[in-house]
């Protein structure tokens, strides 16, 4: 079984969130941040195969 954590910042919710929506397999755009930081749980986590194309803007 799984264990949780039971304490968590509303961010750290937000990337959760965010990097459950990534597929294994994906191309996804990614902005710096808290996207960047979603994108890097998913490809640590599940989602080893999904391309990353990272936007850092000008």
């Amino acid at each position: 079984m799984s264990e949780y954590a039971k304490d968590y910042s509303l961010p750290e919710l937000m990337a959760a969130s965010v990097a459950r929506e990534i597929n294994d397999g994906e191309l996804c755009f990614i902005g710096v941040g808290m996207p960047l930081m979603a994108a890097t749980v998913a490809k640590f986590t599940h989602a080893p195969n999904f391309n990353m194309m990272v936007e850092y803007g000008a």
